[in-house]
């Protein structure tokens, strides 16, 4: 099920790209990108652990390197992996204002939801410039995503992103792509990301990047 978060910010650090937006240009880079971006002070834009397929804590799981089987306790931490193809994946992301967990919202949980949907402009690691796109008919721009998507043959996943603690979550991640740690959980990310076929008549930027047409949003 796709998740439509009622408003969504879309936040950018260089002017140009906040342009290019509002004309329908998605600028998408690939998860590779993301993966190894090196942050400038105040930046929170890379994580090293971006397209995760599998963590696993020490004590759960075996680890044998030829005939020698690591003890856990010589394990530094989580045993990570990930798959080469979901890195050159391509991803387009926005802040999302979103009900988390609340399913209702009543006089007794008023204050806290109010909280929560604050944007925590501190600790959104964008460095300065930042620049925001409001998005105020979420579906309307969900159907120009889709019908462009469909117009280009690519195969499309969006939602809201999980964050969760790397110290006690273990097992296999069933939509790479779609986890990041809690560090980043201020971010309220949504994405949607596409796998571009090889050949055929998509242009692909020399840095693996992918531009999706979907017309202007200006209206």
């Amino acid at each position: 099920n796709e998740t439509k978060p009622k408003t969504i910010y879309a936040l950018f650090k260089v002017t140009e790209y906040v342009d290019s937006f509002r004309s329908g240009t998605l600028y998408m880079n690939t998860l590779k990108h993301f993966r190894d971006l090196k942050n400038k002070e105040g930046e929170k834009i890379g994580d090293p652990l971006e397209g995760l397929s599998f963590v696993g804590q020490p004590h759960l799981v075996r680890v044998q390197v030829g005939d020698h089987v690591v003890d856990a306790a010589e394990l530094a931490g989580p045993v990570l992996a990930s798959h080469d193809h979901v890195m050159d994946f391509k991803a387009f992301c926005m802040y999302a204002i979103n009900s988390g967990d609340f399913d209702h919202v009543s006089k007794e949980n008023f204050e806290r939801f109010t909280e929560y949907l604050k944007i925590q402009v501190d600790r959104l690691g964008l460095g300065a410039g930042g620049k925001a796109v409001l998005i105020t008919n979420t579906e309307e721009f969900l159907a120009r995503v889709h019908s462009a998507c469909k117009r280009e043959g690519l195969a499309r996943l969006q939602g809201l992103m999980h964050y969760f603690d790397l110290s006690d979550f273990h097992g296999p991640i069933k939509f790479p792509g779609f986890y990041k740690t809690k560090e980043y959980d201020a971010q309220r990310e949504w994405r949607f990301v596409v796998k571009v076929p090889d050949g055929g008549p998509h242009k692909i930027e020399d840095n693996g990047a992918y531009k999706l047409e979907i017309g202007s949003i200006e209206d």
